[in-house]
C-alpha cells in the first residue's frame, strides 16, 4: 500500500497498530469520488431542473418522529451514565494507570452524544415543523408517482454519519493520537458528508439521466468509504479486541447499506412512502443507538481488559517476589509491621533448624540470642523503619540467631532490612536478606585469640629484653678488658635487634581495630620534629654494628645530615617511632651497599613551605633498573647475596 508511514510498532505490542499510512490509495479514491460528486451536484443544480416543494403533510409521519426522539433521548441519558461509570472506574484505578485508559475515554462519549444530539434535533425539526422543507421527488421510471423527500433528514445524515465513521475509525487509530486519527479519517468523512447531500440531489433532480449518473457516483462513494475503513482496520490488526471492533465496523457498514437499500427501494416504488418514512424514523435511530451501545460496551471491555492486565501484572509481581524469597540461595525472610514472620525460606530453615510452618507467625525477636548488643541493634533498626514517615532500607546488621541444626547454639547472620510499601505508601512488610557468616565469625574469634596470645607473649618478652640491654650496658661500662667490652656490646646489639622484632610482632598483634582505636583517640598522631629525628638517625647509624659486631658504616663513608641546613622545617603529625624506624631502615640499607663516598639525608620544602620531602642519597652501587619494579614487593631482594 502506497503512502507515507506515520506509525510503526516493532515490539509486537498488542494495543498499538502495526502501521498506518497517511494517504493510501483508498483515501485518494475517496478524494476522487468527492470531487466527482461535487461536480455532478453543481451540474444538476445548475443545468437540470429541481422538483417542486410540497406543503401537503402526511399526518401519520410526525408522531413517529416524536417517538424516535424519545428513543434517542433515552439513549442519550444512557450514554451519560456510561460516561459516569467510566469516570468512576478510573477513580478506583491508581493515578499512574490513567494514561492507559485515555484512548477510550471522554472523546468517544462526546462524539456519541454529538451524534445523538443531531438525531434529536432532526426528529424535533420533522415533528414540530410537520416535515419541514419537503420536495416531491419524481419517479425514476415512466408512470411512477412522485414521493416526498425531507430535506432535514439528509442534512442530519450528512453530519451524523461522518461522526459515526470517525468513531469507528477511532477504535483502530486511537493509539496513534488524535491528529493522526483525524488526518487519516478526513477523506472518508468529507466523502460521506458529500454523498449524503448528493443523495438528496438524486432525489429531487428532474433530469433522469443526470440522476442515474449521480446515483451511481453515490454508490461508488459508499463503496470507496467502506473499503477505506476496512483497510484502516486491516492496517491495525494488533489493536486490542480487534475482532470485536471489526464486528462493529461490519455492523456499521451493513446498517448504512440497509438504509441505502431502503432509499433505492422507495424510489423504485417497491415500498410505500409511509413505510419508508417510518423506517427512517425508527430503524435509522434504532440502528445508530445500537451502534452507540456497542461503542459503550467496547469502552467497558477495554477498561476491564486493562484492569485485568494490571491485575495479572501485580499477581505475577507478587508471585515472583514470593518465589524470590522462597527460592533464594541465601537466608531470606519477611516480617509484617508487628515483627511477626510471614515468610521463611528453605536456606533459613536449614540454617536455624526451624521448619517453615513452625517459623511462620512467630515474632522474630524471640529467635534472636538474648542480651547484648544483638537485640539492641535490631530494635534500633526496626524502629527506624516503623517510625519513619518514608521507610527506607537499613544498613547491614550482624545478628545472632538461635540455631538447632549445628553444634553451636547460634548462627551469625549479616542482614539488610528492606521495607515493602503498599500503593498508598503504608508499610506492608519488611524483607530481610541475609548472609550466613558463622564460619567467618568463628575465624574472627580465632584470629582475635591468636592476636591476644601474640600480644601477651610479646609483652612478656619485652620485659626481660629491656633487662638484658640495661645489664649489658652497665657491664660494658664497668668492664676493663677490651675483649669483654666487645662481647658485651655484641650481646647488647643482638638484644636491641630482638627487641625491635618483638615490638613489631606486638604491634601486628594489635590488629586493625586497635590501630583505628588509637588513631581515633589521638594516641598515634603526635608531632614529629624531623630536625631532631634526622640527627638521632645519624647517631644511631654511626653506632650500629652488623651481625658480626663490626661497624655497619665503612670508614670511607661519611653520613651527612643536610636537613639541619633548612631554616624552617614544618612540624607534622604522625607516629614518631614509625618515622624514626622508616628513616633508620633507609639510611642503614644505604650504608650496607656503599663502600666509599657518602650517604646524605636531605630535605626539600614545597613552595608554600607546608610540605617537606625527605630523600636518602648514597654513592653506592644502587639498584638495577629491572629490580626497581620489585622494590615494594614484600620480602623480595635484588639478589640472594
Amino acid at each position: 500500500m502506497d503512502g507515507m508511514k506515520i506509525f510503526t510498532s516493532d515490539d509486537g505490542s498488542d494495543d498499538v497498530p502495526t502501521h498506518a499510512c497517511l494517504c493510501p490509495r483508498s483515501a485518494w479514491l475517496c478524494h476522487f469520488c468527492s470531487l466527482l460528486l461535487v461536480i455532478a451536484c453543481i451540474y444538476n443544480l445548475t443545468f437540470c431542473g429541481l422538483a417542486p416543494r410540497v406543503h401537503i403533510v402526511d399526518p401519520t409521519i410526525p408522531p413517529h418522529c416524536g417517538m424516535a426522539v424519545l428513543l434517542v433521548l433515552s439513549a442519550f441519558f444512557t450514554e451519560i451514565w456510561f460516561a459516569v461509570a467510566s469516570r468512576a472506574t478510573k477513580k478506583f484505578v491508581h493515578a499512574s494507570c490513567h494514561e492507559y485508559m485515555s484512548n477510550h475515554g471522554i472523546g468517544d462519549v462526546l462524539l456519541t452524544m454529538t451524534e445523538y444530539t443531531l438525531k434529536c434535533i432532526t426528529g424535533i425539526y420533522l415533528w414540530h415543523f410537520k416535515g419541514g422543507i419537503m420536495h416531491a421527488s419524481p419517479s425514476v421510471y415512466e408512470g411512477g408517482s412522485p414521493r416526498t423527500v425531507h430535506f432535514g433528514r439528509f442534512v442530519s445524515w450528512s453530519i451524523s454519519i461522518p461522526v459515526i465513521l470517525l468513531l469507528c475509525n477511532r477504535m483502530f487509530l486511537a493509539p496513534c493520537g488524535f491528529k493522526v486519527m483525524l488526518t487519516r479519517s478526513l477523506p472518508g468523512i468529507l466523502c460521506t458528508s458529500i454523498y449524503c447531500l448528493a443523495a438528496y440531489v438524486v432525489a429531487i433532480a428532474e433530469n433522469v439521466a443526470a440522476r442515474w449518473v449521480l446515483f451511481f457516483l453515490v454508490l461508488l462513494s459508499f463503496a470507496s468509504i467502506s473499503m477505506d475503513q476496512v483497510f484502516i482496520a486491516l492496517e491495525c490488526k494488533k489493536v486490542s479486541l480487534f475482532h470485536a471492533k471489526f464486528g462493529i465496523l461490519a455492523y456499521q457498514i451493513i446498517s448504512f447499506a440497509v438504509i441505502a437499500i431502503v432509499f433505492v427501494l422507495g424510489h423504485f416504488g417497491v415500498i410505500s412512502v409511509f413505510a419508508e418514512q417510518v423506517f427512517y424514523a425508527y430503524a435509522d435511530a434504532g440502528m445508530m443507538l445500537f451502534l452507540g451501545a456497542m461503542f459503550a460496551m467496547l469502552r467497558h471491555f477495554e477498561d476491564v481488559q486493562s484492569i485485568n492486565h494490571w491485575w495479572d501484572e501485580s499477581m505475577h509481581a507478587k508471585n515472583d517476589f514470593e518465589n524470590l524469597i522462597r527460592e533464594a540461595s541465601v537466608p531470606t525472610f519477611a516480617m509484617d509491621a508487628a515483627g511477626c514472620l510471614t515468610s521463611w525460606n528453605e536456606p533459613m530453615a536449614k540454617l536455624t533448624g526451624m521448619p517453615v510452618k513452625e517459623a511462620i507467625g512467630q515474632p522474630f525477636m524471640q529467635l534472636l540470642c538474648p542480651g547484648g548488643q544483638n537485640e539492641e541493634d535490631f530494635r534500633t533498626a526496626w524502629q527506624s523503619i516503623i517510625g519513619a514517615s518514608t521507610p527506607r532500607a537499613t544498613g547491614v546488621l550482624e545478628l545472632f540467631v538461635r540455631c538447632r541444626s549445628t553444634a553451636s547454639d547460634k548462627a551469625t547472620l549479616l542482614v539488610n532490612l528492606v521495607p515493602r510499601l503498599s500503593k498508598e505508601g503504608r508499610l506492608e512488610a519488611v524483607v530481610a536478606i541475609g548472609q550466613d557468616i558463622s564460619e567467618i565469625s568463628l575465624l574472627k574469634a580465632v584470629e582475635e585469640k591468636k592476636n591476644q596470645l601474640m600480644g601477651v607473649v610479646s609483652h612478656e618478652l619485652r620485659s626481660p629484653l629491656h633487662g638484658m640491654i640495661g645489664l649489658t650496658r652497665m657491664m660494658a661500662e664497668k668492664a676493663s678488658a677490651a675483649g669483654m667490652v666487645r662481647q658485651l656490646n655484641m650481646v647488647q646489639g643482638c638484644a636491641v635487634r630482638l627487641l625491635d622484632l618483638v615490638t613489631n610482632v606486638m604491634e601486628l598483634s594489635e590488629g586493625q581495630q586497635m590501630h583505628e582505636a588509637k588513631v581515633k583517640k589521638g594516641k598515634v598522631r603526635l608531632p614529629v620534629n624531623w630536625l631532631d629525628l634526622a640527627e638521632e638517625v645519624v647517631v644511631m647509624t654511626t653506632m650500629a654494628v652488623d651481625k658480626a659486631n663490626k661497624p655497619l658504616v665503612n670508614p670511607a663513608v661519611h653520613i651527612l645530615n643536610n636537613v639541619s641546613m633548612l631554616d624552617q622545617v614544618p612540624i607534622v603529625l604522625g607516629d614518631p617511632y614509625k618515622c624514626t624506624q622508616l628513616l633508620y631502615n633507609l639510611v642503614t640499607n644505604a650504608c650496607k651497599f656503599t663502600k666509599a663516598g657518602s650517604v646524605t639525608i636531605q630535605a626539600e620544602l614545597s613552595d608554600d613551605k607546608s610540605r617537606m620531602e625527605i630523600q636518602v642519597v648514597d654513592t653506592g652501587c644502587g639498584i638495577h633498573e629491572a629490580a626497581q619494579k620489585r622494590i615494594f614487593i614484600p620480602f623480595d631482594q635484588e639478589s640472594s647475596t
